[in-house]
């Protein structure tokens, strides 16, 4: 809002708000370097302001409803192979975020719903994880995104393992660190005291996300997003055989349709797979 919306158009009054002036905003972003799927984004997030606006009478209508947006680009997801999931966790292995990279492979969580996890959020002898929160912005606790994101999940024997001696690290380095190890219970907290805070925090995502960039480019990987391990996660679940449904609530996602929507591109293979299946049966 500060950066891409104030800064433009602040200075005029709601009740003088014209489309000529979201166009110009628009043109602005576009020219600025900004995608048009950000640019939809600060279209969408103006459109439910200035709709409560309306509602509160402190504008004469919703002038959102009278510009279209840039359309938003669809993108390709980009996805690690298998052999490149062995070969960026063989690289984070001896990394502090070794346990985290992992668990987002295994189980396709967000990263902020990875960085929000506790240790009492997850039951290794039972092989459960609950997610029920995630970490925001400002390092604020929230809700997950959505109601479908409140969840229960089973996790594998091979992360159970790697959490395990996660824990057990985290553990060694509070003992190490003595009072300059704050606990919080946190699943991935910071290792080390930053400008006067002690270790044991909640982790700056953008820490996160420069130390996973290192750890691609030392292994000889594709420099993908954080957030394309979930992509990563979701795509490996449907080419195992797991249904969309299945997949679905592992991921966290409101409504099918999204799921379908977003890894369409993995169903061709899983619907030749369910017809040489019924061919089987039926040979």
């Amino acid at each position: 809002m500060r950066v891409n919306v104030v800064s433009h158009i602040g200075r005029h009054r709601l009740i003088s708000l014209q489309p000529d002036h979201l166009r110009g905003l628009y043109a602005q972003l576009l020219e600025a370097g900004l995608s048009a799927t950000t640019v939809h984004h600060v279209h969408t997030f103006l459109h439910k302001a200035l709709k409560q606006a309306a509602l509160d009478g402190l504008a004469p209508r919703n002038v959102v409803d009278l510009v279209t947006p840039p359309r938003p680009h669809k993108t390709e997801l980009q996805v690690l192979t298998p052999q490149q999931v062995k070969l960026l966790l063989a690289e984070a292995h001896n990394t502090r975020h070794y346990a985290l990279i992992a668990t987002a492979v295994y189980t396709g969580l967000r990263q902020g719903e990875l960085l929000g996890l506790r240790w009492q959020d997850v039951d290794l002898e039972a092989g459960k994880l609950t997610v029920a929160r995630q970490l925001g912005l400002g390092k604020r606790f929230s809700e997950p995104k959505s109601a479908a994101g409140r969840r229960t999940l089973d996790i594998s024997a091979p992360l159970i393992a790697i959490l395990r001696e996660h824990r057990a690290q985290q553990n060694e380095l509070r003992l190490m660190l003595g009072g300059e190890y704050v606990y919080q219970d946190l699943m991935f907290a910071t290792s080390v005291p930053v400008g006067g805070r002690p270790a044991g925090g909640p982790q700056n995502a953008r820490n996160v996300y420069r130390d996973f960039k290192a750890i691609l480019r030392r292994a000889g990987l594709p420099e993908i997003r954080f957030h394309d391990l979930r992509h990563t996660a979701a795509t490996l679940m449907l080419l195992g055989g797991v249904n969309a449904k299945t997949a679905q609530v592992m991921l966290g996602h409101s409504q099918i349709q999204l799921t379908l929507g977003t890894y369409s591109h993995v169903l061709p293979s899983m619907t030749r797979d369910a017809a040489d299946r019924v061919a089987m049966l039926l040979a």
